[in-house]
Order: structure tokens, then C-alpha cells, then sequence
């Protein structure tokens, strides 16, 4: 096969990595903008109802961190699409489509490697928050405490890992291929532990609401139970009395 050749089919190979980019790039850009629609009605809502006490001032702490993030990792995104773009496209060299993806790939390294951390940084947030609403209604129970603790401390430190690996060795995509579905697997096992046994509370405290209802109407009040009670005399008697 020619150089000619060569080039024609990676210039069509490229061409289509920057396709599906510029695609991601666009899905992106409108998410971002329905998250700072939610984000800012979450803001207003936090300033309008006051932010007293340490749960409210948290949550807004921790939305602001969420929005920050989410702004990062958009920025980031745009600069490595776009960077390619303008190296293998806007900038010929005399090595040809080649040479000019050699000199994106290098260019992109800095947006490379903090690729990962707006995204895990969000994702441990979620999982703190939806570990932070169980942790909340089992204010007595030891072992549900002590294993969301125990899932939250394995989840931080998987998912950490996993950027840190990325980024000290950025072309190791086995154990990158790994760690990323350990962090997967470890994240939906917090989330599903924490939601099923919010949904278990949530379960108990129905039942039990509806079987205090249904015992409503078996209960007598004490004025219920005088009424009911009181022995009037029959109209006769009265009328006896009433005569001299």
C-alpha cells in the first residue's frame, strides 16, 4: 500500500474521531447548560429560604463545588477537541496527516490529564450525598453506619486510584481498562446500598403509618364514651314528677 493510501485511510480514521468529538463536545455543552438552569434554581432557593444550619450550608457548599466541577471538565473538553482540531487540521506539516497527529496528541497531554478528575470528583460527591441521606435516618443503627462508612472510604480510594493511574501512565489501557470497572462497580454498589435501605425506611414507616390508620376508627374519646353512656330516665318518670 502507497504513503497516498496510508494517508487516506488515517485521514478518514481521524476524520471520524473528530466527528464523534465534536458530537460529545455539543451533547455536552447542552447538558452543562440545563446543570447551571439547576444549579442556579438550587442557589436562589438556598438564598431565598436562608441557609441556617450545618446541613443547608453543606448541600449549597457542596452544589457550588458540583457546578465548579461541571464547568471544569466542560472547559477541558473543548480545549482538547478543539486542540485537535487545529493541530491536525489548521496546521499542516511536511510529514504529512500523520506527523500533524503526532503534534496533536502531544499538544493535548496537559487537558489529558486532568481529563478524569471534574468527573470523579462529581461522582464521589453524588455518592456522598445519597450515603449522607441513610446516614441521616439511621441515626441509631451502628452496622448501617459503619458499612456506608466502610463502602464511601473504598469508593474514594478506588476512584482515585484510577485517576492517578491515568495519569502516571496515560497509555496503560489494561489496568486503566480494570480500575475503571472497579470504580463503576463500587460506585453503583454504594448507591444501591444506600437506596435500597432508604427505600427499606421508607417501606417500614408506611406500613406502619397505614396500620395506625386503620386503628383510628376502633379508638373512643372519653367524651364519645360519656355520651354513650349517660342513663337518661324514661318521659313517664318525668312526667310523674312534674305532677303535684
Amino acid at each position: 500500500m502507497s504513503d497516498t493510501s496510508q494517508d487516506s485511510v488515517f485521514l478518514v480514521h481521524v476524520g471520524q474521531v473528530i466527528y464523534w468529538n465534536v458530537a460529545s463536545l455539543i451533547v455536552t455543552c447542552i447538558a452543562y447548560g440545563f446543570n447551571l438552569l439547576a444549579a442556579s434554581i438550587a442557589v436562589y432557593l438556598f438564598v431565598k429560604n436562608g441557609t441556617r444550619g450545618v446541613a443547608r450550608k453543606a448541600l449549597l457548599t457542596l452544589t457550588l463545588v458540583i457546578m465548579l466541577s461541571t464547568t471544569w471538565d466542560v472547559i477541558n473538553r473543548a480545549g482538547l477537541y478543539l486542540t485537535q482540531i487545529d493541530y491536525i487540521l489548521m496546521r499542516p506539516l511536511s510529514g504529512g496527516i500523520l506527523a500533524q497527529a503526532v503534534a496533536a496528541n502531544q499538544a493535548t497531554v496537559p487537558y489529558e490529564y486532568v481529563d478524569g478528575w471534574p468527573v470523579t470528583i462529581n461522582l464521589l460527591i453524588g455518592d456522598g450525598i445519597v450515603s449522607w441521606r441513610a446516614w441521616a435516618i439511621y441515626p441509631h443503627n451502628i452496622l448501617v453506619r459503619a458499612s456506608l462508612i466502610i463502602l464511601m472510604l473504598a469508593n474514594t480510594a478506588v476512584n482515585i486510584s484510577d485517576v492517578i493511574m491515568e495519569d502516571v501512565n496515560p497509555s496503560g489501557q489494561t489496568h486503566s481498562l480494570a480500575m475503571d470497572t472497579a470504580s463503576v462497580w463500587v460506585s453503583l454498589g454504594v448507591n444501591a446500598f444506600a437506596t435500597s435501605i432508604v427505600a427499606l425506611k421508607m417501606f417500614r414507616h408506611r406500613r406502619s403509618s397505614n396500620l395506625a390508620v386503620h386503628f383510628v376508627p376502633f379508638k373512643f374519646s372519653s367524651r364519645s364514651l360519656t355520651h354513650s353512656t349517660c342513663i337518661k330516665p324514661p318521659p313517664q318518670t318525668l312526667q310523674s314528677k312534674s305532677r303535684p
